[in-house]
């Protein structure tokens, strides 16, 4: 993209060279300036949505990154608490954490008796 405004550019200042040195008319000059003004708004365009979309998906993919350490960095063992903030069991993720599973088991604790 970057050549490609550069390449206009350089065509819209020969474009003014040619009108200069009188071998254009004013009129040709202006619908063919128009033209390159509308080629570089609708590249700088693309540019600006494709550089927004990069920086959305380098964003995207650290969150993963961040989540997925996270996660590694857990003993693999959550604790589940009742509505009232009492631990009720644990759930135990599986030895090996380098496979995903669907699953995993729940271990309750010893209740207190109140």
């Amino acid at each position: 993209m970057e050549k490609d405004i550069s390449t206009i550019e350089s065509k819209k200042s020969r474009l003014t060279d040619l009108l200069i040195d009188g071998k254009i008319e004013q009129k040709d000059y202006d619908e063919k300036k128009l033209s390159f003004q509308r080629k570089l708004h609708q590249i700088t365009e693309e540019k600006a949505y494709l550089e927004e979309n990069i920086g959305q998906q380098k964003n995207i993919s650290k969150r993963m990154s961040q989540f997925r350490q996270t996660l590694e960095n857990e003993n693999a063992t959550e604790k589940m608490c009742s509505s009232d903030g009492n631990v009720v069991g644990e759930m135990c993720a599986p030895a090996d954490t380098d496979t995903y599973r669907d699953s995993c088991s729940f271990v309750p604790t010893e209740t207190k008796a109140g």
